[in-house]
């Protein structure tokens, strides 16, 4: 079911589709509650993989990204995050964050990335031996901390 998911989300037609109609939503509410709830085991680090992809493609549509921020995304992310292992999984969360983050529009968002990511935990992954993860993690933190300072 998950595996042309992302390949729909990649195309520009199929992001407004799913972050436009009712149906869409519906599917994306869908990924993110199995997000959430994906077992540890292979098959559940592949799936939860299809998902990030796809939710990144999501968020690169103006309409996904205030769809996905007002469902308070952030969370769960932080969450796998924390408990995460696999450098594609990680990897794959950051890139999630970074773009759910890099929108001026949504300031709101930036500020609870703060909350559900502790910068002691970007700060351990930008020194990750996975050079994407460890680059990814930097250019969070670098976005971040200006912000944490403020506080």
């Amino acid at each position: 079911m998950f595996h042309p998911f992302p390949d729909i989300a990649a195309s520009a037609t199929g992001r407004d589709f799913l972050s436009s109609a009712s149906s869409g939503n519906r599917l994306i509410d869908a990924l993110i509650q199995t997000l959430s709830s994906t077992p540890r085991d292979k098959t559940g680090k592949q799936m939860k993989n299809l998902i990030l992809m796809a939710l990144y493609n999501i968020s690169i549509n103006q309409k996904g990204l205030k769809y996905l921020s007002d469902k308070k995304i952030l969370p769960i992310v932080g969450w796998i995050l924390q408990d995460e292992q696999e450098a594609d999984v990680v990897l794959n969360t950051l890139r999630l964050v970074q773009s759910l983050i890099m929108e001026p529009q949504s300031p709101t968002i930036t500020l609870e990335a703060l909350e559900a990511i502790p910068l002691k935990l970007l700060e351990s992954l930008s020194q990750d031996r996975n050079q994407e993860v460890k680059a990814t993690a930097m250019e969070i933190l670098s976005d971040l901390q200006p912000l944490h300072k403020e506080e």
